[in-house]
């Protein structure tokens, strides 16, 4: 009001320049009422919203929740036990009745030749994840029987395939049977394997692969060889008769144990000599001593049991594995822990054989045999002994005699007679999970 006032008296003034002034002095004072604070006021009170309560679960209704609204969850095709299906475990779709527990899941034909009828073979793995194979090849009808070789590198690349031995004497009937491989610590493969003449005398071979060729050396032993290296490189040999075959005194000599045939040797962490070998009577455990061989029994037979067959291994704490023919159509287990023999019976059927014997790292045992099935003849089959006791894991119809089972890294490798060939398959053994809701993790 007092601004208006001003302005009136303004433009009452007589003189220009008066009433000049008098606008400049008034717009000087309306800049300062206008940049002055406004007056505030209290506005006249009203009613405050009520709060708002937060929502609790005591504050919903109850609504029941259905568990079995998705009743397969791992949508594996097997409902949950608790809604009436037959799933243990229905938060894995690995885990649902009739899962495999362990499995061959690759497989490749490995490099042969035409005609191949292959009988023996063995195949180790040395430190540096390459596989080493020896094999038989004949001929179409069994003719010109050879001894050959070939690696498998750590990538799976097929390398250094070629021929160890061959004898195409007339004389000669089998040659590169009865083989067996070990590798010594500088990685180099040792093999020993038999030739035998027509007039039945049989001569023992062994060989070693060093600086790119292969040294042979032969001595008067018989069928069925096996062999394993001991400290300093030595190499230990038994064949059936039994004879007991060493270059540790330079040369290869033999000398006569028991009867027996169809042996395994081992070499125990401490150094000592194992053999085990069968009889029609029974399995028999041969140690080593200074001043001799001391012989004691695995397990009797009820029956006579004919070409009972033997794997044997020591696992790292000197415990001692075997796997043998136990009946004629049983296959048997033992082992010796804190020199007491414990045994078990593996599996019941129309077996051909065991044909390998390893300790995983996990301290498991894995063995693969052959058996004869009704519509699809030898079959390779693979066990492994966990927890729960043995397992029978895979099987594949390959109408083979021979294979061999590798420990490669974390992997298992099997090599196998296969199509007329030799395949090599990369394994998955059980991963101690109760995978198939049989009650028992393997």
């Amino acid at each position: 009001m007092r601004t208006i006032a001003a302005f009136v008296l303004a433009q009452r003034m007589d003189s220009p320049l008066q009433r000049a002034q008098a606008m400049r002095l008034l717009t000087l004072a309306f800049v300062v009422a206008c940049s002055s604070p406004a007056a505030t006021t209290t506005p006249d009170p009203v009613d405050a919203p009520p709060p708002i309560e937060p929502i609790t679960d005591s504050a919903l209704p109850d609504v029941p929740i259905d568990p079995c609204a998705v009743p397969d969850a791992d949508a594996d095709g097997h409902a949950a036990i608790a809604c009436g299906g037959d799933d243990c475990d229905d938060a894995s779709p690995a885990v649902y009745p009739g899962a495999i527990e362990g499995a061959l899941v690759s497989a490749a034909s490995l490099p042969s030749l035409p005609g191949y009828e292959g009988l023996d073979l063995d195949a180790k793995t040395d430190a540096l994840g390459t596989t080493h194979v020896a094999f038989n090849w004949s001929a179409s009808g069994g003719t010109q029987e050879r001894l050959r070789y070939l690696k498998i590198t750590a990538a799976g690349t097929v390398v250094d395939h070629h021929e160890v031995h061959a004898d195409a004497s007339p004389n000669s009937s089998r040659a590169g049977r009865g083989i067996s491989l070990a590798v010594d610590s500088q990685d180099r493969p040792h093999v020993t394997f038999y030739d035998q003449w027509n007039t039945g005398a049989v001569t023992f071979f062994h060989g070693v692969r060093g600086a790119g060729s292969w040294t042979l050396s032969s001595a008067d032993a018989d069928q069925d060889t096996a062999v394993a290296i001991g400290a300093g490189d030595v190499v230990h040999a038994v064949t059936t008769g039994l004879r007991y075959v060493t270059d540790l005194g330079g040369a290869f000599a033999a000398t006569d144990l028991v009867e027996g045939y169809q042996p395994a040797i081992a070499v125990a962490p401490d150094g000592s000599i194992h053999v085990l070998f069968a009889t029609t009577e029974g399995v028999r455990h041969a140690t080593k001593t200074p001043s001799g061989w001391s012989i004691e029994s695995v397990e009797d037979f009820a029956t006579t049991v004919n070409h009972p067959g033997v794997q044997a291994v020591f696992d790292t704490s000197g415990g001692l594995h075997a796997v043998y023919r136990a009946g004629n159509e049983d296959l048997g287990y033992a082992r010796k822990i804190g020199g007491v023999w414990s045994r078990e019976l593996i599996t019941t059927g129309a077996l051909v054989g065991p044909r390998s014997l390893i300790v995983l790292p996990d301290g498991r045992i894995g063995t693969v045999y052959i058996e004869w099935l009704p519509g699809q003849g030898n079959t390779l089959m693979l066990a492994f002994r966990g927890t729960g006791g043995w397992h029978v894991t895979d099987t594949v119809a390959c109408g083979c005699y021979d294979a061999a089972l590798v420990q490669r890294g974390e992997d298992i490798g099997v090599v196998f007679e296969a199509g007329g060939g030799l395949a090599f398959g990369k394994f998955q053994p059980p991963d101690g999970v109760d995978n198939d809701c049989d009650g028992t993790a393997w």
